[in-house]
């Protein structure tokens, strides 16, 4: 299960490359929340289950993007983990085990990608009216 948040900023590029330098270290244990889906699969998603999670605030875009993952079955973690830390080398527990890491870093990058296209070609259709 993974749950994405974006928070957007006003900060201009020196701000958004201050924002993000460290963001995930300067943040330690204060993990996103995970946010649950009544009468859906992620009902049963929340803080107790989260395993993973990813922040990033990229120096190019005015975001904040989050994602935490999450057992899909409501299985509870006694301590998540930065995707940094969940996908060190030799790490053999069940968060790095599901690839729980690799997939909370890897939506946050797919959704920087998506941004900056959709950033890009904006900025693009606006330059050309």
């Amino acid at each position: 299960m993974i749950t994405v948040g974006l928070v957007f900023t006003r900060a201009d590029a020196t701000a958004q490359r201050t924002l993000g330098e460290g963001l995930t270290a300067r943040l330690g244990q204060d993990v996103p929340p995970a946010l649950s889906g009544p009468s859906t699969v992620a009902a049963r998603f929340g803080d107790r289950q989260r395993a993973s999670w990813w922040t990033s605030a990229p120096a190019d875009l005015p975001v904040v993007v989050t994602a935490v993952s999450g057992f899909a079955d409501g299985r509870t973690v006694d301590a998540p983990q930065p995707a940094d830390k969940a996908t060190a080398k030799g790490r053999t527990d069940a968060v790095a085990q599901s690839g729980l890491g690799h997939e909370a870093k890897g939506i946050t990058e797919r959704l920087e990608r998506l941004l900056r296209t959709t950033a890009t070609a904006a900025a693009k259709e606006k330059k050309a009216r």
